[in-house]
């Protein structure tokens, strides 16, 4: 075994749910998770200490998340209302038009109460 044995040292970590187990070299010879099955990165030791101290990706306030859910709602609805309107009007006159905003809000309904659910 040579002396620099320790610098060589690598983490193999599902991407997923964290797991990992410690390495000689960075090829990855059983790619998979033992804990979940998802794939495995290949990371220099001294990587993970820096990667464990900053977490990825930035948290959203709820409050945000549920500002941005609801526009997104609100303005889906509007526009899938619109077209279904406009196609309504020209394929068969204003009662079509009517009966397509009337089938796009039912769809609507029924998304938005499957989400809460």
């Amino acid at each position: 075994m040579r002396a620099d044995r320790k610098y060589m040292e690598y983490v193999h970590r599902c991407v997923v749910c964290e797991w990992q187990r410690n390495a000689a070299s960075p090829t990855v010879t059983s790619p998979r998770c033992e804990n979940c099955g998802c794939a495995l990165e290949s990371l220099h030791a001294s990587d993970l200490a820096v990667l464990d101290r900053h977490p990825p990706g930035i948290e959203v306030p709820e409050r945000v998340r549920h500002a941005l859910l609801r526009f997104g709602a609100i303005a889906g609805s509007l526009l899938l209302g619109l077209a279904a309107a406009r196609t309504g009007y020209a394929e068969g006159g204003p009662a079509i038009a009517v009966a397509a905003i009337g089938v796009a809000g039912l769809f609507v309904v029924m998304a938005m109460s499957a989400e809460r659910a």
